[in-house]
């Protein structure tokens, strides 16, 4: 419209009137010249104003975001340090002793990381490890059992349960071992899971110096063992696996122990582990108890274990869900409830060592996911494998100065 407006004017004769409407018209055109300049620039403002606008409204999200995981992280943080605090209350009798009876201040001196690499070597040696089910060549069966001890008229009864199923190479080794005792107040049963060889005929041949056993199908080795502690009377408890056997002299040694130490709940000792054959594979000399370390690891010989029947039932007896760790968790529980356990300087059970082994066959699948649980349980957030390695190594110096302390006759001494 402007352009046509300025072609009529310029055909317009040149007059006075004319020169008046095209200096309007000029005035105009340039004033509209200066907007569009302005309306222009305030575009460019307006965008840079909406693109700043919206790069603040990112940094704010992002701000929000990041203040949602930090809240989000401290919540996560305060709940682990809720379980941290939980776990150490629930274990502050343990953790308050450090290593356990006679652990002193040698435990904490051997987790230094510093002194590591120098000991590692030495206490990992093969010829004597914790753990290593064959130490040495089979040789003569030459451990020694506990010192012998009378039987008297107020020794109390002890309840031994086996379970077992298709251990008949192993089973009449076992029943003698523990029928040959000649304890007068043992209470022993048999739980058999209906086993299909030779087993049931070698029960029958002691059945009537047995206080209860049976053959039928079973809900496992855990479920065998809880029926057998519920048909049980005796003050002290114990079980004795199908291929495992007691040194001579343990049950009246174990009785005699309790009786003078009334305020020991549990106990335990050495262990000699054995082959087919019953040749000689190796020895586990264990330290003084180390409450500490049990949170860790199990290394207490199960079949040199024995209890008294208040802590078993206090802690609520074996979990019927596990099938490798029962005796960890059942450790553990007798700990948490305030159970003195004390290591006899004495080798009481052996370890039968042999293919068709239950816990060689499990130990790397059921065996590691039930061992985790419980780690996870009791350490929580603590737990991590490093740590585990050190106080393992510090545990397994200690072992060795056990044994050498033993055969130097020095079994008392507690390291």
């Amino acid at each position: 419209m402007l352009k046509i407006s300025r072609f009529i004017f310029k055909m317009l004769p040149a007059t006075d009137w004319s020169s008046a409407v095209s200096r309007e018209m000029a005035v105009t055109a340039a004033a509209l010249d200066r907007y569009r300049e302005t309306d222009a620039k305030r575009r460019v403002i307006h965008r840079k104003l909406k693109q700043r606008l919206q790069e603040e409204k990112a940094v704010a999200r992002t701000a929000r975001r990041e203040l949602k995981e930090q809240v989000k992280a401290r919540a996560r943080v305060e709940a682990e340090l809720e379980a941290a605090r939980l776990i150490l209350e629930k274990n502050a009798p343990v953790m308050a002793r450090r290593g356990g009876e006679g652990a002193g201040e040698q435990h904490e001196a051997l987790l230094k990381p510093t002194r590591q690499a120098a000991l590692e070597k030495k206490a990992w040696r093969p010829w004597m490890r914790l753990g290593v089910l064959e130490q040495h060549p089979p040789r003569p069966f030459a451990a020694p059992g506990p010192p012998r001890r009378r039987v008297s008229a107020e020794a109390p009864v002890i309840s031994i349960v086996t379970p077992s199923y298709q251990q008949g190479p192993f089973l009449e080794a076992t029943l003698h071992s523990v029928l040959e005792q000649g304890y007068p107040k043992l209470e022993y049963i048999v739980m058999d899971g209906g086993s299909t060889d030779e087993s049931v005929a070698l029960i029958q041949k002691v059945a009537p110096r047995l206080a209860w056993w049976q053959s039928q199908r079973d809900g496992g080795h855990s479920a065998a063992l809880l029926e057998g502690f519920a048909r049980s009377t005796g003050e002290i408890m114990g079980w004795l696996n199908s291929d495992d056997l007691y040194l001579p002299g343990t049950l009246a040694y174990v009785a005699d122990y309790f009786q003078k130490n009334p305020h020991v709940d549990a106990v335990y000792g050495h262990r000699v582990l054995v082959n087919e054959a019953g040749h000689e594979l190796g020895r586990w000399y264990l330290p003084p108890h180390d409450g500490t370390m049990l949170l860790w690891a199990d290394y207490v010989p199960q079949e040199t274990w024995f209890w008294r029947r208040r802590v078993y039932e206090k802690c609520g007896g074996l979990d019927p869900s596990l099938h490798f760790a029962m005796d960890w968790d059942l450790l553990l529980r007798m700990q948490c409830a305030g159970a003195v356990f004390h290591r006899l300087p004495w080798f009481l059970g052996g370890f039968r060592v042999h293919r068709a082994q239950k816990s060689q066959a499990m130990v790397h699948d059921v065996g590691a996911g039930e061992s985790a649980l419980l780690r996870q349980r009791e350490l929580g957030v603590h737990f991590n494998l490093p740590d585990l390695q050190r106080r393992s190594t510090a545990f397994q110096l200690r072992a060795l100065r056990t044994k050498k302390l033993w055969h130097w006759g020095l079994r008392s001494v507690k390291f």
